[in-house]
């Protein structure tokens, strides 16, 4: 189904139970909706493996700007690939990545990578933002 969806702007898939299969599975069909600009993945029991996937995604997603990982199960290994998958997501400006399993190593690494982006905000909670004056920081940790 997501093969055909070019035009695609906001999916929302959060409540899915996907896991890690299920965002292998996707992968294929969401690197072609290149016109996404939010994708929710709340609540679908996503670990380390499935961000390691999506990451790979994410650069074929340009106008991607928010990007919902709340409520998963991503550990240090999926926040470091994520933080690392920063740089492949120019547009990207909202990550939210609160209530998962990552401990003050993985929150540090997207800190750091967050501060370099230019983000406005990036908490303990993770939901990391880039608010409007990108040349005023600020992070609460």
């Amino acid at each position: 189904m997501l093969k055909v969806c070019t035009n695609l702007r906001t999916l929302s898939l959060a409540r899915n139970d996907l896991r890690c299969e299920g965002i292998g599975g996707i992968s294929e069909g969401l690197a072609k909706c290149v016109s996404l600009q939010c994708l929710q993945l709340g609540e679908n029991a996503i670990a380390d493996r499935g961000v390691e996937i999506l990451v790979r995604v994410l650069v074929k997603l340009p106008l991607l700007t928010e990007l919902g990982l709340a409520s998963n199960r991503i550990c240090n290994d999926g926040a470091f690939n994520l933080a690392m998958g920063l740089d492949r997501c120019p547009a990207l400006s909202c990550l939210e990545l609160c209530q998962n399993h990552v401990k003050s190593e993985g929150q540090k690494a997207l800190q750091e990578r967050a501060k370099l982006r230019g983000f406005g905000a990036a908490s303990v909670n993770l939901r990391i933002t880039n608010q409007s004056k990108p040349n005023l920081p600020r992070l609460n940790s």
